[in-house]
């Protein structure tokens, strides 16, 4: 599919969305922390637990066409794990993109499921209670990956997450029966998006989309105490 998008260091702006990318190397689908906005630095997810791979639901994976979208090496920012190729560096990948021999897919867990799963996780679900307000899930992601393996993903039925620790294992299963199976190594994720959960007791009972935003930059109090004495 085409893309109404743009590439900047701090979130990937797609089809009205702003998607994070601070340290987005480091998240991947289902993952679970806590949100932070430090002032001076990209807003982020600190990831602190996972949900099982198994219980995600994968509602769909999009190819996501960045022809005639500028992507300069400066806006990728960060070297970025190709699976079936290794670690690329920032300008690598944004010419790549450019000539389209990589491309986006974007991977999308039903929120329903997610929060299925979260209710059904110890650690997780105790992880999202310790964090108060700031707690999010994942639920989102974009990886790239060689255009054929993308297309050969995407042409997929039906998909399921796989894999131990910080393996990430998508295979994909078209109605021929046909298996198309991509480990995606840490490092694979170019942004990711939010859910913030609401709760009824223990428990979560909803969740909203939870886009990027900038980081809020706060005043030294020693700036508010000079103002005042300016003022008077």
């Amino acid at each position: 599919m085409g893309a109404v998008a743009t590439v900047s260091e701090d979130h990937f702006h797609f089809d009205g969305v702003d998607y994070f990318r601070g340290r987005a190397a480091a998240v991947q689908l289902g993952d679970v922390g806590e949100r932070r906005n430090p002032a001076g630095s990209h807003s982020h997810l600190a990831v602190q637990a996972r949900l099982p791979r198994d219980k995600l639901a994968i509602e769909r994976v999009t190819r996501v066409d960045l022809q005639g979208v500028t992507v300069r090496g400066s806006d990728v920012h960060v070297d970025i794990t190709v699976a079936e190729v290794g670690s690329l560096g920032a300008s690598t990948v944004a010419r790549l993109l450019h000539d389209q021999t990589l491309c986006l897919i974007k991977l999308e867990a039903a929120p329903r499921g997610v929060i299925d799963a979260a209710n059904g996780s110890t650690a997780p679900l105790a992880v999202l209670g310790r964090a108060g307000k700031a707690g999010r899930l994942v639920h989102q992601v974009f990886v790239i990956l060689e255009t054929a393996t993308a297309r050969d993903l995407t042409q997929a039925a039906r998909w399921s997450l796989g894999g131990a620790n910080d393996d990430c294992v998508l295979t994909g299963v078209g109605s021929d029966g046909r298996r198309s199976v991509v480990r995606l190594a840490p490092g694979a994720t170019f942004a990711y998006l939010l859910l913030r959960p609401a709760w009824l007791g223990k428990r979560i009972a909803d969740a909203e989309c939870d886009p990027w935003s900038p980081a809020v930059i706060r005043p030294h109090p020693r700036f508010h105490s000079a103002l005042r004495k300016s003022m008077s």
